[in-house]
């Protein structure tokens, strides 16, 4: 979620004057969520780094706890699809996933 008063990553002519959603609570914990799964899947699933983005999607505006979405792939990438249709690389692309919430969990919780 991209912060109050700040342009998204993907800014479709928003600019820095857009107020703030119930999304933007979680700032912080949106941010480290996503630095750890970005960190697993890279090292975990082999993807290349393409960095974290922020933008002010729905599905992120209203959410009431930490929240990400995650872009496993492109099937416009020739080969990125043959990864995304081979079940051995999703469950790798998976376990990644679940090992970056797994250590953000340890990391916030008391």
């Amino acid at each position: 979620m991209t912060p109050q008063r700040a342009s998204s990553t993907n800014a479709r002519g928003e600019g820095g004057s857009t107020g703030a959603y119930p999304g933007n609570v979680n700032n912080a914990r949106n941010m480290l969520l996503a630095y750890e799964i970005q960190k697993a899947v890279t090292q975990g699933a082999g993807m290349e780094d393409r960095g974290v983005k922020r933008a002010r999607f729905e599905v992120l505006r209203g959410a009431e706890m930490p929240a990400v979405l995650i872009e496993g792939g492109f099937m416009s990438n020739p080969s990125e699809a043959r990864k995304i249709f081979n079940p051995t690389w999703r469950r790798q692309m998976a376990q990644a996933i679940a090992n970056g919430i797994s250590k953000y969990a340890r990391t916030v919780q008391p």
